[in-house]
């Protein structure tokens, strides 16, 4: 495939203004994955895949064994490159999850130093699978540690991967350009305490009243949100928990219902959602370590929060991390909480200012990206995914980098390099068109060259990805809001009505579901509609003809062609 480049340089006051505000900036390179020669394994097989990689010429393949029995871990090690980990503050590295990885329960990376003392961070993938993501790790704050670690000699590093307790899957991942980054800035934005006399401390006083109290109650963090983070389309916040006697800690899904425990941000009337899914849970299951509520994780270790972000922010950028997400770890003692047992609870809440680099972003011209929940089959729960682009087949889009953005780094912008993956050549400059010829998905990749000749994958954010969906010419669907919402199943005959559009005749089904995907009623079951405005009503009764619980529920429509989906809350 021949690839087109041009030079574009960004305006000379930008960069002026740029090498006022550089700060300090360090990566190196510590495994390239390009050989898997050395490698020690358990329970993994381990090769070099040389037709998926961020860089060089392959990616460590690591894929499960024949000896890995359910719920049983399987690791990799290997010597770095680079020794000295001092000079960064996180080490990362890009994984790629194919669906067969659907299932892992859970991953480890580990350092060694040459004294056999070890740091640990505990993770999960992230979603969408089939796609390369970017993982970080402060060096500083592991998930938990066995004595010192010596960041001057690291001598191993050490992949850990937790086969599912239920399902016996030959998973495998990709792993690629394992790296130190030096650079980053937080600003802590939020802190609560709480302290009890040490006779206090038995009966769990400090802790029940720590975890009453909201971390960031809409707390406006604009002040702190730069542009790169808008090209990112999240900010990123990171949460930590402290208590004395060395306590451990944990972390409560995400709920999605707009409770205490529902992390969100809210900026000029819209609500932004937390996008981990690794980190959601409707039932209030422990996400963190996951399904793990007795070992916890380090006092005052760091989870890493990303919220999604506007293309602009007017006013403000509020943050709420409510009641009860972040807690001390369940391990028993007889019948004693013994992490609940501290005199003294501190929890805070920081804002991670984005690496110094550049960072792609995109947007297509007279196309507004969606946001929607969509069913995860594999973890089979709904994931809220924003940031969909659909076009329709045959027509011309126009793409536009125009606010990629440099952030405190003293380079320009030269090159925009776009590719549309549909097999078609790769094009260049701040705007292209590109007619899309076949129905399918596709992802669309921009990547950006400095004028110092750093590009992607030393600038991680040097690449952007955005899902295209090409669909037929749909006929034209509206799924509205209910009413009333919330729906208050207290009053006499209870109802509350969804309205929906069609442009043409349709069959249509519509259906009430948990937000774990599960049928609660099915109101319209593939009947054949006529165009125009239509309602359904719901009397709040499950297919038993029982009441349903309060809560927050899924409603869909669903044609031939389109599937919407919105919310409703029950209340009693």
């Amino acid at each position: 495939m021949k690839r087109v480049t041009t030079k574009l340089l960004i305006p000379l006051l930008f960069l002026s203004l740029n090498l006022l505000f550089s700060q300090t900036f360090n990566t190196v390179q510590i495994f390239n994955c390009d050989s898997s020669a050395g490698f020690v394994t358990t329970n993994l097989n381990v090769s070099v895949d040389n037709s998926n990689y961020v860089e060089g010429s392959g990616s460590i393949k690591l894929q499960a064994a024949g000896t890995l029995a359910l719920g049983a871990w399987g690791s990799a090690s290997f010597n770095p490159q680079v020794s000295n980990f001092s000079i960064g503050q996180v080490i990362s590295f890009w994984m790629y999850t194919p669906d067969n990885a659907g299932r892992i329960k859970n991953m480890e990376v580990v350092l060694v130093d040459i004294n056999n003392s070890s740091a640990t961070w505990k993770f999960y993938y992230q979603t969408p699978l089939n796609r390369w993501h970017f993982y970080t790790f402060w060096l500083n704050k592991p998930s938990s540690s066995s004595g010192n670690l010596d960041l001057t000699n690291i001598k191993t590093i050490v992949f850990r991967i937790q086969q599912s307790e239920q399902f016996n899957t030959q998973f495998e991942v990709l792993i690629d350009d394992i790296r130190l980054y030096y650079g980053y800035e937080y600003n802590r934005f939020a802190k609560i305490e709480s302290i009890c006399e040490i006779n206090e401390a038995e009966n769990e006083k400090a802790a029940q009243e720590i975890v009453a109290k909201e971390i960031s109650p809409w707390i406006d963090i604009s002040q702190y949100i730069t542009k790169a983070d808008i090209a990112k389309g999240f900010v990123e916040v990171a949460v930590s928990f402290y208590g004395t006697d060395n306590i451990r800690w944990m972390m409560v899904g995400d709920s999605d219902s707009g409770n205490e425990k529902d992390l969100r941000a809210y900026s000029d009337g819209v609500i932004y959602e937390l996008i981990d899914a690794q980190y959601k849970s409707p039932a209030g299951e422990v996400v963190y370590p996951r399904n793990d509520k007795y070992s916890g994780i380090n006092s005052d270790s760091w989870i890493v929060l990303k919220f999604g972000l506007p293309k602009e922010i007017k006013s403000f950028y509020k943050i709420y991390i409510g009641a009860g997400n972040f807690q001390p770890a369940e391990l028993l003692v007889g019948l004693k909480r013994i992490y609940w047992m501290a005199s003294y609870y501190r929890a805070e809440a920081y804002v991670i200012s984005p690496l110094p680099g550049v960072y792609a972003d995109i947007e297509i011209k007279n196309v507004i990206p969606k946001a929607a929940w969509e069913y995860d089959v594999v973890r089979k729960i709904y994931n809220y995914v924003s940031g969909k682009y659909e076009i329709s087949q045959g027509s011309e889009v126009e793409f536009d980098a125009s606010n990629s953005v440099i952030y405190n780094m003293n380079t320009m912008i030269t090159d925009y390099i776009w590719d549309f993956g549909d097999g078609t050549p790769q094009a260049s400059g701040v705007k292209v068109k590109h007619v899309f010829n076949n129905v399918g998905k596709y992802d669309v990749s921009l990547i950006l060259k400095t004028s110092d000749n750093k590009t992607f994958p030393e600038l991680p954010y040097a690449r952007k990805v955005i899902t295209v969906e090409v669909k037929p010419a749909p006929s034209n669907i509206e799924l509205y809001q209910n009413g009333p919402n919330p729906f208050d199943l207290s009053v006499s005959n209870p109802k509350t009505i969804i309205r929906y559009k069609l442009s043409e005749q349709s069959e249509v089904s519509i259906k009430i579901y948990t937000l774990t995907g599960k049928v609660v009623k099915t109101l319209v079951d593939k009947q054949t509609m006529p165009a125009g405005e239509w309602y359904v009503s719901w009397d709040g009764k499950d297919e038993n003809g029982n009441f349903v619980d309060s809560g927050l529920y899924l409603y869909s429509l669903v044609t031939p062609s389109q599937t919407l989906i919105k919310k409703m809350l029950v209340i009693k």
